[in-house]
């Protein structure tokens, strides 16, 4: 049934690119339902709440996370009778519409959202004075920089050895700017552990090497994916300086199931 899945989210590829992660990532562990009528789908992909790290530090109190997708958002009642009855739920959605289905049984509070962006093209080649060195190999001094933003040093090295490429401004030697590449799904590619150096803030540094990625994906046919929390105006306005357009929204809430009274469980 992943399989299916997957051949249904694929049609979309953007708008369900979290949903086909988690298949590629995860797949032996989720609980994958899948109700097709009329011609129309309804999926369900089920997870346990502590199999995803992020996930785990960030809603330790829940018992699954629940991603769904569907052609007909009349459908999901039919999936989400299935869910457990105990513990709160995470839905990670990327519609409006499921809403609705969802609130019918959880109370739920949107917790946060992410913005995914991306591009066909560069609309107008951003013009740099600083040379921007790319990379292939995981470079330890650019680890501090790439761990500010969140990520650990095994998962650099291990997305380093899947062939993600950096790409660098250095001042004096020192690295100034720098962001990464690596493959997400099939031929997206993500842009991320973008920073700058606090004393060289200001000078559209981060643009520059972001702008160098995005370009070097283009060039090979590859689809460019930048992820940002919507909180972080300082990156979506990165995003929209590029030429970016918004791609999907993915967001979060956190749900507690209702009992026919109304009541929580």
């Amino acid at each position: 049934m992943l399989e299916q899945a997957r051949q249904l989210l694929s049609q979309r590829i953007l708008h369900n690119i979290a949903l086909l992660k988690m298949i590629e990532s995860y797949g032996p562990h989720i609980d994958c339902r899948l109700h097709q009528e009329c011609g129309q789908s309804a999926l369900l992909l089920l997870l346990p709440a502590s199999l995803f790290p992020y996930d785990l530090i960030h809603y330790p109190n829940a018992s699954a996370i629940a991603f769904l997708y569907a052609t007909d958002p009349q459908l999901l009642p039919r999936l989400l009778g299935k869910l457990p009855d105990e513990g709160a739920i995470v839905f990670k959605i990327q519609d409006n519409r499921y809403k609705p289905y969802i609130a019918h049984r959880y109370a739920y509070e949107r917790i946060r959202a992410f913005h995914s962006y991306s591009c066909t093209e560069l609309p107008v080649p951003t013009r740099s004075t600083n040379t921007v060195i790319e990379g292939t190999m995981l470079n330890e001094t650019l680890l501090p920089l790439w761990m500010a933003n969140g990520y650990s040093k095994d998962e650099l090295a291990d997305l380093f050895r899947r062939g993600a490429r950096s790409y660098t401004i250095y001042h004096d030697g020192q690295p100034a700017s720098t962001c990464f590449t690596f493959r997400n799904y099939e031929h997206v590619w993500e842009i991320g552990g973008v920073h700058t150096g606090e004393a060289c803030r200001g000078q559209g540094l981060a643009q520059q090497v972001a702008a160098a990625a995005t370009q070097q994906l283009l060039s090979q046919g590859l689809i460019p994916r930048y992820q940002v929390i919507e909180s972080n105006r300082a990156s979506i306005r990165l995003a929209e300086s590029l030429g970016f357009t918004l791609a999907v929204t993915l967001e979060h809430l956190y749900g507690r199931r209702l009992d026919v009274t109304g009541a929580f469980r």
